[in-house]
């Protein structure tokens, strides 16, 4: 099982809301964070989840409030897309293509302004990788543009995918959210 930490969530109740939510989990023998930590684990069916039921009436719930219901596919922002279709694999591999697309272009300048340190071939061979990237990106982002109505443009998005991985980060290193 993986190693929990402590995670902040900034919650905007009334004092009353507060106080019945307490006094709830008082009168019940349990907390507030472990009423909020097992829901978030039913819901996205993490390793501590509490069973097949919960995780069935935490997912219920969320979808009868609503909660992404407004948010069809031809509204969706790159980010929301990639996370549904592919999950978060798609964001960091966007990220990575955009390191190596950089990475690749410094590489390719430097050495045609220095090409006696060119190697026969590596100007080709980085060329080659440089479009590999660029067309991991593309691809992507063209399937996101054919299946949504109102697309971000591709530096807004790859602006939000950078947005989203640093909040996961922040988090990830006991920052707020």
């Amino acid at each position: 099982m993986s190693e929990t930490k402590k995670r902040a969530f900034t919650l905007e109740l009334t004092d009353k809301e507060t106080a019945a939510f307490i006094e709830k989990c008082y009168q019940d023998g349990t907390t507030p964070a472990e009423v909020l930590e097992g829901f978030i684990c039913d819901l996205t069916g993490a390793e501590r989840t509490r069973g097949s039921d919960e995780r069935m009436y935490a997912g219920q719930y969320y979808e009868r409030c609503g909660y992404g219901f407004f948010f069809p596919d031809e509204y969706r922002t790159f980010t929301q897309w990639l996370l549904s279709e592919y999950g978060d694999y798609s964001l960091k591999e966007i990220i990575d293509s955009l390191d190596d697309v950089k990475t690749f272009e410094e590489e390719i300048a430097y050495l045609k302004e220095h090409p006696e340190e060119c190697e026969e071939g590596e100007l080709e061979d980085l060329e080659a990788e440089l479009n590999g990237s660029k067309e991991d990106i593309e691809r992507y982002y063209q399937e996101y543009t054919e299946r949504t109505r109102k697309p971000d443009s591709l530096e807004d998005g790859i602006k939000g995918v950078r947005e989203y991985l640093e909040m996961i980060e922040r988090i990830k290193e006991g920052g707020a959210i």
